[in-house]
């Protein structure tokens, strides 16, 4: 993957990621005694997703919701029915 650079093993280096659905993140650290926590994003996620994409926070993307002519209510003539 070109998100993640494995290069040096000792210092990988993540340049970007995509998430999808979660509000958050947990990075564990195998051990000899099972895994220990490194890092959580608590609500950093969910707070910097929401400033940037505020119109997306809980949003549910069915076709319940598509919009009335854009590309999911014109594809199938089904929904339209169900909709109008």
């Amino acid at each position: 993957s070109e998100m993640i650079d494995y290069s040096d093993p000792t210092n990988i280096v993540v340049k970007s990621m995509i998430s999808i659905g979660g509000r958050g993140i947990t990075i564990y650290k195998l051990t000899e005694d099972g895994l220990d926590l490194v890092w959580d994003s608590a609500s950093e996620f969910e707070v910097e997703g929401c400033k940037a994409y505020p119109w997306a926070h809980n949003g549910i993307q069915d076709e319940e919701f598509a919009n009335v002519n854009g590309t999911l209510y014109m594809a199938d003539e089904g929904i339209r029915e169900t909709l109008a």
